[in-house]
């Protein structure tokens, strides 16, 4: 006897909400880390954001936090901070996501930037001490098509689909960002970037082309563009390097890259050092870095482990080894981290880092709202 029609019509319907499909919407496939906030896609490309929101660096309105006035000062209100990730406003899909320090952006279908945050837009509403801020998605140069979007520390860096490479930083005193290419003529396969708005100097632009090469440009004190000197530079170096990167991460004194063939190679303040005693570099013009730490040009770390993502977390850099966390710091010697689980990949940031399962699950640890995680916390999966 058939079975009744209502009955017909359920079993396709219960078929479907069980299906793979189905169960991937429900599942992370992007994360990127800022300083104090996060951002992920999930596999329709939606964008999610959670942390602080003090600049709209979330892509949505949050609750509104007071805080009482100190010592006769004004009383100061901000948009609060979610540990729950957030719906950026909008609906745009987008194919990538990253977050810096206080700005998100996203690429969309077509290759058009998308960002919110602080120094995006007019939107005053909702942001600390009253500054220009977006808390939804603004179009960022919009004269320009990219394939790579990346937010540093706090600047904005792109490629665009010819392979130029740009990237727009806050000017401190001055409303909107400056523009800096990186390496003219140069066709680019990644662009990072590391400074601080407020200093006129301190900025590194490190990048690889579509050959391998690794190109630096910037502050050179500590010996952070990896060309074995301390000479700083307005226009692009190589990397005295004859590997073939894939992607370099200018941080601070120091910065890594990660080659073809899955090694570290780490240069300037935080490279590994050989043990003491009888540790100083055989050339002395290494050492002139105005610090005891051993400046010079690019050296492996962490050898024997073959990485699939490099990033840094705080002042360590971490590499995804076997879907396995490993960071060092400037004594050169891997440690394990977020131990028992697997990642498919990595970032990290100032406070924090996350990690990407197999399965669509985002674990993060370090520095919470407003405490720290020493142990992973799974994020929610997103909603359907």
């Amino acid at each position: 006897m058939p079975a009744p029609r209502s009955v017909r019509i359920l079993i396709p319907l219960l078929l479907l909400l069980l299906s793979p499909r189905a169960a991937k919407a429900q599942r992370w496939v992007a994360v990127d880390v800022g300083s104090s906030h996060t951002c992920a896609l999930d596999s329709r490309g939606r964008a999610f954001c959670w942390g602080i929101n003090h600049y709209g660096e979330l892509g949505a309105h949050t609750p509104e936090t007071c805080a009482p006035a100190h010592h006769g000062g004004e009383r100061s209100c901000y948009a609060s901070p979610s540990r729950e990730p957030v719906a950026v406003a909008g609906g745009t899909r987008f194919r990538s996501i990253s977050a810096g320090s206080n700005v998100s952006c996203g690429l969309d279908g077509r290759g058009r930037a998308w960002c919110w945050g602080q120094d995006v837009g007019t939107a005053r509403g909702g942001c600390a001490r009253g500054e220009v801020c977006a808390f939804a998605p603004q179009p960022f140069a919009p004269e320009m098509a990219f394939r790579f979007l990346r937010v540093a520390e706090d600047a904005v860096c792109g490629i665009t689909r010819q392979g130029a490479g740009h990237c727009w930083r806050p000017v401190h005193g001055r409303p909107g960002r400056a523009m800096t290419e990186v390496a003219p003529g140069e066709r680019l396969a990644w662009v990072d970037h590391y400074g601080d708005w407020m200093a006129r100097d301190e900025h590194l632009i490190c990048a690889a082309t579509v050959d391998g090469r690794a190109l630096c440009q910037g502050m050179n004190d500590l010996a952070q563009l990896g060309a074995g000197d301390t000479v700083p530079r307005t226009g692009a170096v190589r990397v005295a390097s004859a590997a073939r990167f894939t992607r370099v991460h200018p941080w601070g004194w120091s910065a890594c890259g990660l080659t073809a063939e899955g090694a570290a190679e780490c240069w300037g303040a935080a490279e590994p050092r050989p043990s003491w005693p009888g540790g100083a570099p055989s050339n002395p013009a290494f050492f002139a870095c105005g610090t005891s730490a051993w400046c010079s040009g690019p050296r492996a770390a962490a050898p024997g482990l073959r990485f699939a993502a490099l990033t840094f977390v705080d002042d360590r850099f971490c590499g995804l080894a076997a879907g396995e966390v490993h960071c060092w710091g400037i004594e050169g010697v891997p440690v394990r981290a977020a131990e028992g689980l697997r990642f498919t990949a990595l970032e990290g940031g100032e406070t924090h880092a996350c990690g990407l399962t197999r399965d669509g699950a985002i674990w993060c640890w370090g520095q919470d709202v407003d405490e720290d995680l020493t142990q992973p916390v799974r994020v929610p999966d997103p909603p359907r």
